[in-house]
């Protein structure tokens, strides 16, 4: 006689985000800095915190202004924006609502 055969159950992954906060930014904040990469400005909301970093205390995010995850340190976080930064913010939200508006239709 033919049994039912049992489902494996599968074990979920733990997401280690590192600490709520750090130096007085925390988790889903939003904020401005400089990127590590290449030292471009980003705006974005923190994603998870690094401590173990060489250059000190790091940060992922999501940048809004380059649209994708950044690495940047939390010594170039900032409240408010640098010179000429808001404009690309306003430009790239700009854009991206033009791409959204156009995603269905045929030219």
């Amino acid at each position: 006689m033919a049994g039912t055969k049992q489902k494996k159950k599968s074990k979920k992954a733990v997401v280690d985000l590192g600490p709520e906060e750090i130096e007085g930014y925390q988790r889903g904040q939003k904020i401005w800095c400089q990127l590590y990469s290449n030292g471009a400005h980003a705006y974005g909301r923190i994603e998870k915190f690094y401590t173990s970093d060489s250059e000190g205390n790091a940060a992922s995010i999501y940048d809004e202004i380059n649209c994708g995850y950044r690495m940047v340190l939390v010594s170039t976080f900032s409240e408010n924006p640098p010179p000429g930064a808001k404009r690309k913010l306003t430009a790239a939200k700009a854009r991206e609502a033009r791409e959204a508006n156009t995603k269905g239709k045929r030219r």
